[in-house]
């Protein structure tokens, strides 16, 4: 089933509030599918369909999640250039009101031969696009009118770069995370007491009760039993433990083990990460700008050291799913890999149909 999306009611909530609490932007998203007349399903599993909904609005620069604090902090609107050639393209960021967005429309239509104004539609593969708003793309003759357009508006602009290259630019490395974790030695039990365990298994790309280590280094997860959601993330190096980012954390552990998961597509310019190794925050936000549209999912076989798309029906090996970053330069590939410690496996097959 496609899910069309609700039009930007969620980005004007998050603007009329400034922040808000989990609890409270769940309750929006609930009133909001069935305010817009979806059906019920008792297949959609919400807590994924919340995860995916913050994971994107923070991607796509709409907000910051703290997941500390169980808040949601909307960003000001920008216009932020894409990393493309030819005329110069803008998207806006940011949580906006209505009157900005008819700022931006008069604009254009004002200098309808030199400006376009356009919708960027996001792959709808799963309800959690529904609540996603499309990108607004200006693409103008000269970057000065996006200035002077941003300038109406009142709204900031990021013309010195892309903002994808910026974000980039800025992140921090894998080396920079695990020179900065702070590892302390455990006296037994090494394990926290009231926690049920799962540790992440390399080779299935996921959690799983199964104990999973290499060499020394293992990352495990913590579910406090009494505390239905609260989630801690340890780096275990033999019998020291640190706290770190679940998202930096995966990628540290593939980088420890010399296992590389990340796919480029030179022929269509995307970029593939497994969905269940999410790219920590910032640099999801990075590839996502590339595009302004969110990632979409394809499954990708595993078989010799390599990742392969589909070539025929009933296809051997292992699959995994993938999300696939679109307009993805080979520059802006190999910064990324350089960033967490990965040899890019460059996918060359290509998808037919019986």
């Amino acid at each position: 089933m496609d899910y069309e999306p609700i039009v930007n009611e969620l980005i004007f909530a998050l603007s009329a509030k400034g922040k808000i609490s989990f609890s409270d932007f769940n309750v929006i998203l609930e009133v909001l599918y069935y305010e817009k007349g979806f059906a019920q399903n008792d297949a959609i599993n919400w807590n994924d369909v919340i995860r995916d909904t913050r994971r994107f609005l923070e991607s796509l620069g709409y907000c910051d999640v703290d997941y500390d604090d169980g808040k949601i902090y909307a960003c000001p609107p920008a216009l932020v250039l894409l990393p493309k050639n030819g005329l110069p393209s803008a998207i806006l960021i940011g949580t906006y009101t209505p009157d900005v967005l008819i700022d931006l429309e008069n604009f254009t239509k004002s200098h309808n031969d030199v400006c376009n104004f356009d919708w960027l539609e996001h792959p709808i593969e799963k309800i959690v696009s529904a609540f996603i708003p499309k990108t607004l793309c200006i693409t103008a003759e000269r970057i000065d009118l996006i200035e002077t357009m941003a300038k109406d508006a009142d709204i900031d602009i990021q013309i010195s770069s892309s903002a994808a290259n910026l974000l980039l630019k800025f992140s921090c490395s894998s080396t920079d995370i695990w020179e900065n974790l702070k590892f302390t030695e455990r006296i037994l039990p090494l394990e926290p007491k009231g926690c049920n365990k799962t540790e992440f298994n390399i080779s299935e790309l996921r959690f799983s009760s199964s104990n999973y280590s290499f060499e020394n280094f293992r990352l495990a997860q913590y579910r406090q039993i009494n505390k239905r959601y609260k989630l801690m993330f340890w780096m275990w190096n033999g019998n020291e433990k640190a706290d770190v980012d679940l998202n930096w954390g995966r990628w540290l552990l593939l980088h420890k083990a010399n296992k590389n998961v990340m796919v480029y597509d030179y022929l269509h310019r995307q970029l593939l990460c497994p969905s269940s190794v999410p790219l920590p925050r910032l640099l999801a936000r990075a590839m996502t700008l590339c595009s302004g549209t969110i990632p979409h999912q394809e499954i990708l076989f595993y078989e010799n050291d390599s990742f392969k798309r589909i070539i025929k029906q009933n296809e051997g090996g292992n699959a995994f799913s993938f999300d696939v970053y679109d307009q993805v330069s080979k520059p802006m590939a190999d910064e990324l890999r350089n960033k967490l410690g990965q040899s890019v496996i460059h996918l060359l097959s290509f998808k037919l149909f019986d």
